[in-house]
């Protein structure tokens, strides 16, 4: 297993893993809204923590 920062590269992937959680999540809670993953905030927001903060990525080698 490698363990890195995330790059801009990685928004693609980190965008489609919060959609599927929300997606998940949507079967006990209503509180997650599935569309906000893709809208003008949510992609601002992840976009943001990976170049102003720390996402980390976990890939199988």
């Amino acid at each position: 297993m490698n363990i890195r920062q995330a790059t801009p590269n990685d928004l693609e992937s980190i965008l489609s893993l919060n959609e599927n959680l929300f997606a998940y999540e949507k079967e006990f809670t209503d509180s997650y809204s599935p569309e906000w993953t893709r809208s003008d905030v949510g992609i601002e927001y992840f976009s943001n923590r990976i170049s102003k903060g720390i996402v980390l990525v976990a890939e199988q080698k």
